[in-house]
């Protein structure tokens, strides 16, 4: 019974894994031909992201 569920946990792992991948290749697909090159895309999601920070903390600075 052990082998049985530990196969089935491997299976569904795989496939987790896999389908994980798959939406993280598509989606850096669609958005791969909007920067152009992986410096434009990184330093894009890094100022995104920098953004969001400062926003983060004004808000909450005002709120205090």
């Amino acid at each position: 019974v052990y082998i049985a569920q530990s196969f089935m946990t491997m299976c569904v792992s795989a496939l987790a894994h896999t389908s994980l991948g798959a939406v993280a290749r598509i989606g850096y697909a669609n958005i791969w031909p909007l920067f152009g090159s992986a410096n434009q895309l990184l330093s894009a999601l890094v100022e995104r992201t920098i953004g969001l920070v400062k926003a983060y903390f004004k808000a909450q600075k005002e709120s205090a």
